[in-house]
């Protein structure tokens, strides 16, 4: 089996089903799951630490700590750029791995702000899949649900488990946070691995079927080969990692396997791979584009129009997404596959995620508005619109201007670009709108972030709102004269979906009320 199949079975999952195989044994190693007070403790307790250092050090300032469940994150003020580097040097050494910091200018005369707060989560996560990679530990990290604050680790014996507890402890992460499963199914796998494709395909065609997998199996060439097809009528991550981890255990070269979503003809061997409306292969962001191209102009950008990429029948039919025709809910059905996660090629194959991939969360003071009142008289930008693509840039904080090249990057950050176009103006002018907000967006898009960052590590925004192209949104904006973009008021006020209640029990209705 080649070590490459060890990288896909490490890379991240969602959520992971039980798999119930007649005649195998199940085996466990979990371990109990701690309180989120746990957490508290530990921010406390290290703050304490941080405290001490600067008392000792003469470093004046302030030192607290705050988050939506308390205690989550560490935030110290001081005036000087010196201090801040030694605190932060301090807190990269005691701290080791365990920290992720960032600093805030605050203003003339006013300091700089510095956060500490536990890695996050999935950068944890992300480098515990990677430890496992290079140690050709077989097995893969996921989480048991979306509001779990546990890592659920599987691997294949105990032994591997403590060598991952080793690394854990020297990356000076919390014990806590991890948990560690055997696999629950164990394989016997033969003395020769099978390599004749109709025996692959029976052994494959059973484990899918006794693991609820509502799909079949077939013999099909790609590329002129033949190769053992799995056809799955549900997309679903955890699937592709069942099959991969059984693959990889029992012998089967994963070479020999491909594992799709459906196929239009399977004795034409052509496949339809749903949500790729442009027909390149994959599925991702100029999809959803395309088929708002092809709606909002049929003349250049629909079956037969004059523009050199439009929409071809093929096209329509892998981006009817559930059978009604070609709507705006198809290219909203195909981000929120993006968004969730879900693989949808012809292969299985994820081409936004990465293994390596990881996210670096940070906070920004934004004004909090009591009222609809307050909020109106800031916001010179409030309009109903629908979001038409979204991009990346790298910006200069300062001047608001892409960064060029040879210029300083001190100030540079990445920032997701939103298109909408305005349809009902409630205040200003706006027309087409490109709404900036500072980071990236989480698991989606991965490998055009990366692209500007020039590393694997996207920065995240608490709150930010992560829009839907083609969704239609209310936004309460601020726009400045010289600038090329919009921006949001505050992470949690700015942007609200129909009938949508936000912080401050503000709604749609009562904005739109207020200019009316």
């Amino acid at each position: 089996m080649k070590k490459k199949v060890l990288a896909a079975i490490t890379a991240t999952m969602c959520c992971m089903g039980a798999i119930s195989v007649p005649g195998i044994a199940i085996a466990s190693a979990t371990e109990p799951v701690q309180s989120y007070d746990t957490q508290i403790n530990y921010i406390d307790s290290f703050k304490t630490i941080v405290e001490t250092y600067m008392n000792d050090n003469n470093i004046s300032g302030k030192i607290y700590t705050e988050g939506f469940k308390e205690s989550e994150k560490i935030l110290i003020e001081v005036m000087s750029d010196s201090d801040a580097q030694l605190v932060k040097s301090f807190i990269e050494t005691e701290g080791k791995g365990a920290f992720y910091i960032d600093f805030t200018p605050l203003g003339p005369d006013r300091g700089i702000r510095i956060l500490a707060c536990e890695e996050g989560l999935e950068n944890v996560r992300g480098n515990v899949s990677q430890f496992m990679e290079e140690n050709n530990i077989i097995g893969y990290t996921y989480y048991k649900s979306t509001n779990t604050n546990i890592i659920t680790v599987v691997c294949n014996s105990n032994e591997d488990i403590e060598h991952i507890k080793a690394y854990v402890a020297e990356k000076c992460y919390r014990a806590e946070r991890l948990e560690y499963e055997l696999p629950d199914f164990e394989v016997n796998p033969p003395e020769i691995a099978p390599t004749n494709l109709e025996e692959m395909r029976l052994i494959l065609d059973d484990f899918i079927k006794q693991n609820g997998m509502n799909g079949y199996t077939t013999i099909c060439p790609r590329k002129g080969e033949d190769k053992v097809w799995i056809i799955l009528d549900t997309v679903k991550d955890e699937y592709y990692r069942k099959i991969e981890l059984f693959m990889t255990l029992y012998g089967i070269d994963s070479d020999n396997v491909i594992i799709s979503v459906e196929t239009t003809n399977a004795s034409t061997n052509e496949s339809t791979v749903k949500g790729d409306s442009n027909c390149d292969g994959s599925v991702d962001l100029s999809d959803a584009v395309m088929i708002m191209q092809a709606l909002a102009n049929p003349n250049k950008y629909g079956i037969g129009g004059t523009a050199e990429n439009h929409l071809t029948e093929q096209g329509k039919l892998n981006g009817d997404m559930n059978g009604d025709g070609l709507t705006v809910g198809d290219a909203q059905s195909i981000q929120r596959k993006l968004l969730g996660l879900e693989k949808v090629d012809s292969q299985g194959n994820d081409n936004q995620q990465s293994d390596s991939v990881q996210y670096e969360s940070f906070s920004r003071d934004y004004p909090y508005y009591n009222s609809v009142s307050e909020l109106a008289t800031k916001a010179n930008q409030v309009f109903s619109g629908r979001v038409t693509n979204v991009s990346f840039e790298m910006l200069n904080m300062m001047t608001m201007q892409p960064i060029k090249d040879g210029e300083d990057i001190q100030w540079a950050t990445l920032c997701t670009i939103y298109e909408i176009e305005a349809e009902e103006v409630y205040s200003g002018t706006p027309t087409t709108v490109k709404l900036r907000i500072e980071g990236g967006i989480p698991s989606v898009f991965e490998q055009e972030q990366i692209a500007l960052l020039g590393n694997g590590k996207i920065p995240v925004m608490e709150d930010a709102p992560v829009l839907t192209i083609g969704e239609k949104y209310l936004f309460a904006l601020y726009h400045a004269d010289n600038s090329e973009y919009s921006s949001i008021l505050n992470p949690l006020q700015s942007v609200y979906t129909e009938n949508e209640v936000k912080e401050g029990g503000f709604s749609s209705a009562e904005i739109i009320v207020h200019f009316q």
